[in-house]
């Protein structure tokens, strides 16, 4: 019970102590990626569990429409999934919110990582100090709040590895039972709920932790320890093998799939940097997003104390006990000074293991002299940052500071000091740098929770570029959104507007072939000016894909003012320098074809679609076969929820073919009067189906393959977690 209090007591340290950054800045919890993707993709899940709906798909957003398919939203996590319900049941800001779920995550990382420094040996002051490294270190608190799944993934990273080191150790004589399965049943939902979560970079890091467990007790023959790690292993990932085969489906169809997997060379940590590990505040060289440029380690915090611990402590007993810790710290040393390349690209992720290994080894390493060596490593840093630093200011400021700590450390001793100076140094940090960073913040008015100008009920196409909501500074980094009102990337979830535009990573490929739509949101002006002079009037693709209102610039709207007019397209509202145009009627959630193209090469289809030389755009269906007309039949009823759609027909006649203005993912499966039909591509991005004659119900379903397979993946690796709890 006293363990358990402090491990509380650890996570409410951590919580308390983001609170108070969140003091002195509310802003910066909620930043780029966050703001434009997870935390309206949070808003979406939580508005789908509450409607009693599975968040597979989005309605909101064609870009982003495969919620379960995109990983990061992390649906089939409970535990985030009732985080988001939780979050949007309480009376916050959109900025409270997201600090929220930042912090929760941080307090749960520092929860086991402060377990696990007990397991180690760790005394009590020093395993608050791996708590305070685990939750707020440099790379999360700069990035987490960027790429939200990073910390929600590392969050259970270090409970999974407190699992693996328990279940190497035989449980004391007379307990076995419980006693002996518990780790293993412990380490199966801490990898649940971390591959759940939605970050591939914390999934590579369970593996490699995973490697440094099983590997020693295979190589000493530890049979027992390594089949009980395997197999809580196994049963972790069982369990969350939805979340991984839906996006292992869903991954050749989107537009991360095309691109080149040449090495980048951005974002590792250049050699100065490490002094970084230091002091923070120095400044570097780094290859940031667009070039190399001064950037103050700010990743690095969290490091000092840990390494002034391990290089006093590095004895010939410490470095045979720790080899394979040791062996791993440098490896991860070695990783991040390399590029990296695809999905596991920008190698300076690997930070949060690195400060969480480095922790645990400087917490058992930690005695009387670390002090001694904290201030020589000052003293080296300070020389240093005279002649490498490209801002020596800050950070000799910085130093001097830390050295007045390092000497109370020196004469108060080990006790707390170690935790206190690291709780200084990320608030010290944090003060000078929480307004600098290398990505774009909007500023979020709680106004966007509303539709305000926009119609609920309508379909929008946003047609300004990358430059109308990014702003950049002197040296060309984005760091400021700009017009926020438009609704960039996915905010318009947050009020429930649907868009084409969305946030994505990944996104379906034939999207972005198809609008020349940016990761964030933006469409190209030049893709922009080919829609609105071609494609605005009725039965031209905006048409089939049931487009009823435009966000388009000011400028681009007047030029191309004559032209929307005569289709049908009327001023609805001025917002941020653009016009909301909408036109009558709305469309129908279906169309009937009445003429169809069936073409089997892609470069084809795409050529069918914008070399026509007919105004109006006959249906291009993405399958071997000739031209083909079909009849027209009147419909009863268009039943269309956030999974399906179900189409009734009024009367039998010939047969149709049945067009659903809806994004084509793949997993679309469609059934006629209970039959099951293929789902072909309607213009590349739209699901359609062949009806055959007198047929009068037409089912369409998302339900991939992935997700079937996943699911009894699932349920059989649950059944395994009970047998092993009540068989032990």
């Amino acid at each position: 019970m006293t363990e358990a209090r402090h491990t509380i007591a650890a996570a409410l340290l951590v919580a308390i102590l983001g609170l108070i950054l969140y003091a002195i800045d509310p802003a910066f919890f909620v930043r780029d990626d966050f703001q434009l993707q997870y935390l309206p993709g949070s808003r979406e899940v939580a508005r789908a569990w509450t409607s009693g709906e599975l968040p597979l798909l989005s309605r909101y957003s064609w870009v982003c429409a495969g919620l379960g398919a995109e990983y990061q939203f992390a649906i089939f996590s409970i535990f985030r999934a009732l985080l988001d319900l939780l979050v949007w049941a309480l009376p916050l800001s959109l900025t409270g919110r997201g600090a929220f779920l930042f912090l929760v995550h941080a307090a749960i990382a520092a929860a086991g990582a402060y377990r696990l420094a007990r397991h180690y040996g760790a005394e009590l002051g020093a395993s608050y100090m791996v708590a305070l490294v685990a939750g707020l270190n440099g790379w999360l608190l700069w990035w987490g709040t960027t790429w939200f799944p990073g910390i929600a993934g590392f969050a259970w990273l270090p409970w999974y590895w407190l699992g693996l080191r328990r279940a190497g150790f035989s449980p004391p004589p007379g307990r076995g039972g419980w006693a002996e399965a518990r780790p293993t049943l412990g380490m199966a939902i801490a990898l649940y709920l971390l591959v759940s979560a939605g970050w591939p970079y914390a999934v590579l890091m369970a593996m490699v932790v995973a490697a440094m467990h099983v590997l020693p007790a295979l190589v000493r023959q530890q049979w027992r320890s390594a089949l009980a790690m395997c197999l809580g292993s196994l049963i972790g990932l069982g369990l969350a093998a939805p979340a991984v085969l839906m996006l292992l489906e869903y991954f050749p169809y989107t537009a991360r799939e095309s691109v080149t997997t040449a090495m980048e060379s951005i974002w590792f940590v250049p050699p100065a940097g490490f002094f970084g590990l230091v002091i923070p505040a120095f400044a570097a060289t780094w290859d940031v997003f667009i070039g190399a440029l001064p950037h103050p380690a700010v990743e690095l915090l969290g490091a000092f104390v840990p390494l002034a611990a391990l290089l006093a402590g590095a004895r010939r007993e410490f470095l045979r006990r720790y080899l394979p810790e040791l062996v791993l710290l440098a490896v991860l040393a070695v990783l991040m000074l390399l590029p990296s390349a695809g999905p596991f690209r920008w190698s300076f992720r690997w930070l949060p293991l690195f400060h969480l290994v480095l922790a645990i080894l400087g917490a058992v390493a930690l005695e009387k002299r670390a002090a001694k060596f904290a201030l020589a490593a000052i003293a080296v840093t300070a020389a240093a940052a005279l002649a490498f630093d490209r801002e020596p200011q800050a950070t000799l400021l910085h130093a001097g500071i830390v050295a007045a700590l390092c000497v109370i450390w020196l004469f108060a001793g080990n006790r707390f000091m170690p935790a206190a100076i690291t709780a200084g140094m990320i608030l010290l940090t944090f003060a000078t740098f929480s307004k600098r960073g290398e990505v774009p913040v909007w500023r979020l008015d709680e106004a966007l929770r509303e539709p305000g100008v926009l119609d609920p009920g309508r379909r929008y196409l946003a047609m300004y570029d990358f430059d109308f909501t990014f702003a950049a500074d002197a040296h060309g980094r984005f760091t400021r959104g700009l017009r926020a009102e438009l609704r960039p990337g996915n905010l318009p979830m947050l009020a429930g507007v649907e868009f084409i535009n969305g946030y994505s990573p990944l996104g379906p490929a034939s999207l972005r072939d198809i609008f020349d739509i940016d990761v964030h949101g933006p469409m190209s002006s030049r893709r922009a000016e080919t829609f609105l002079r071609y494609e605005t009037r009725n039965h031209e693709l905006l048409h089939q894909l049931g487009v009823d209102g435009l966000v388009v610039p000011e400028v681009m709207a007047r030029r191309h003012a004559n032209v929307l007019a005569r289709n049908g397209w009327t001023p609805a509202a001025r917002v941020a320098g653009a016009l909301v145009l909408h036109r009558e009627p709305l469309p129908a959630p279906v169309f009937q074809a009445a003429v169809a193209l069936k073409i089997a090469d892609q470069r084809q289809t795409y050529a069918a679609i914008f070399d026509r030389k007919t105004p109006q755009l006959p249906v291009v269906l993405f399958t071997p076969g000739n031209t083909q007309r079909y009849a027209h039949r009147r419909l009863l009823r268009v039943d269309e929820g956030r999974n399906h759609t179900e189409v009734r027909f009024a009367e039998q006649g010939a047969g149709t073919l049945l067009v659903f203005r809806r994004p084509w993912l793949p997993g679309w499966r469609a059934t006629v009067d209970g039959k099951p039909v293929p789902v072909l591509r309607a213009n590349m991005i739209m699901p359609a189906v062949e009806v055959p004659a007198d047929a009068s119900v037409v089912r369409l379903t998302y339900r991939p393959t992935s997700l079937v397979v996943g699911a009894a993946i699932a349920a059989l690796s649950l059944i395994v977690l009970v047998v092993v709890a009540v068989k032990t």
